[in-house]
């Protein structure tokens, strides 16, 4: 289902800033693709079922953009992170196979510095 979206004036913008433009829609819209498949792999790791991994990781995302879009940042984001809990992070890490690792401690940073503008120990 594709909603409707807001019209934005990109008349003014160059063709640099047009591609910048196309970027940032491709960062708010498909790589949401390899979070959901991200979580729905680890959680058929676990020997979860597909298609209840599916559902389990597609009402996540659903629940955390819509505190997003409410609350905002900070408030609007939960988990680990949000709570400085460091140590709990560092476990998530541990127990993720290198390529999902990776991506959670490179988001995980991402996500201290845009909440708290500091070094986080991972």
């Amino acid at each position: 289902m594709i909603h409707n979206q807001p019209w934005l004036d990109l008349q003014n913008l160059d063709s640099r800033q047009r591609l910048a433009y196309h970027a940032g829609c491709s960062f708010a819209a498909n790589h949401l693709a390899v979070l959901f498949a991200t979580g729905v792999k680890i959680f058929q790791q676990q020997n979860l079922a597909k298609n209840a991994s599916e559902k389990a990781v597609a009402v996540l995302m659903q629940s955390a953009l819509h505190n997003l879009l409410m609350l905002g940042v900070p408030q609007g984001v939960s988990g680990p992170v949000a709570r400085k809990d460091w140590e709990r992070v560092k476990a998530h890490a541990r127990v993720l196979a290198d390529k999902e690792r990776e991506l959670y401690e490179t988001l995980s940073k991402q996500l201290e510095q845009l909440l708290y503008a500091n070094n986080m120990p991972i």
